[in-house]
Parts: structure tokens; C-alpha cells; sequence
């Protein structure tokens, strides 16, 4: 297996992990041609008491060395194929989550009896309202260091999703 294989194991267990502490559904992707790896989703419940299955689609990045890291962001250069394919409309919400891990590959897991740890965090990007690039390789996209993808995160991704749908507060 090479280390981008591993690395994009590991952050699919991160969303994984994530999305179930939540009771958020994830359909892997495995034929990604589209750009988009997984889908999450989970039935909320709106402010009169009806239901709405929410969802929103992800595209995994994982980076150990590829990334820049600045005081409120990471930077990260994302192919231009990967950044317009997330510009296009979709009727579910697009994001970008990058997993930043530590350089050095054997310091990415830690385990004991009583805990696995994935070290580093997951961050969340969403790139609506972004111009196309002109650029034919790359394009550097920022996260910054406060969309952290977390339980609660993700929870509020996809109220958000529904409030844009009802235009109700969640």
C-alpha cells in the first residue's frame, strides 16, 4: 500500500469515527471520478416538527507534508480538476475536508488499551462562491484553523443545509 493509500484510509476512519458519534450517515465512495468521496446525511428535524433529510457531499484530502501552515489557516494545494469539480451546481452542498497529519508517518496513529488516537485534525472548506481558476495545475486554498471537523461540526454543516432550504433558524 503506498502512503497516499494510507493516508486516505486514515481519513476516511477520521470522518468515519466522527460521523457516527453523531448518528450522521456516510456513504463511501469508491469510484470518485466525480471528485466527491463521500456523502453524509442524517434526518433532522425542522421547527414545525417535520422531518428533512439533510446531506451534503466531501471530498477527502489528506496531507502530512503538502501542506503550509500559517497563524489562522493551512494552506494547500489543490489540483485545479478537484477545485472547479467543486464549483460546479450540485443539488447537495459541496465540501473540501483535508486531513493534516504529522510529517512523519509512524507519528500519524498512537494506541493503547484505552485509546486510538489519529493525530492532527480534520478541516472543513466550503468553496461556494468561488471564482474558477484559470490556473492549469494547481491552486492554493485556504482552511482556516477554526473549521475544525468535528461532532459538532458536521452537525451544524447540515442544519446549515436545511436553513438554507426553509430559510428557518436551526
Amino acid at each position: 500500500m503506498t502512503v497516499e493509500n494510507k493516508k486516505e484510509n486514515i481519513s476516511i476512519s477520521y470522518l468515519e469515527a466522527v460521523c457516527a458519534s453523531q448518528g450522521i450517515n456516510m456513504q463511501l465512495n469508491r469510484n470518485d471520478a466525480d471528485g466527491i468521496d463521500a456523502l453524509l446525511s442524517k434526518w433532522l428535524t425542522r421547527n414545525n416538527g417535520s422531518k428533512y433529510h439533510a446531506k451534503i457531499d466531501v471530498q477527502l484530502k489528506a496531507s502530512s507534508n503538502g501542506h503550509t501552515e500559517h497563524g489562522n489557516y493551512y494552506s494547500y494545494p489543490l489540483k485545479v480538476k478537484n477545485y472547479n469539480d467543486l464549483l460546479e451546481p450540485a443539488t447537495v452542498k459541496p465540501y473540501l475536508f483535508l486531513l493534516v497529519l504529522p510529517e512523519k508517518e509512524n507519528d500519524w496513529i498512537s494506541h493503547s488499551v484505552s485509546e486510538l488516537v489519529i493525530k492532527q485534525c480534520m478541516f472543513w472548506l466550503d468553496l461556494s462562491g468561488s471564482l474558477a481558476t484559470s490556473n492549469t495545475s494547481n491552486i492554493t486554498v485556504q482552511f482556516p484553523k477554526t473549521h475544525i471537523v468535528s461532532p459538532t461540526a458536521l452537525e451544524e454543516l447540515l442544519q446549515a443545509v436545511m436553513q438554507v432550504q426553509f430559510g428557518e433558524e436551526v
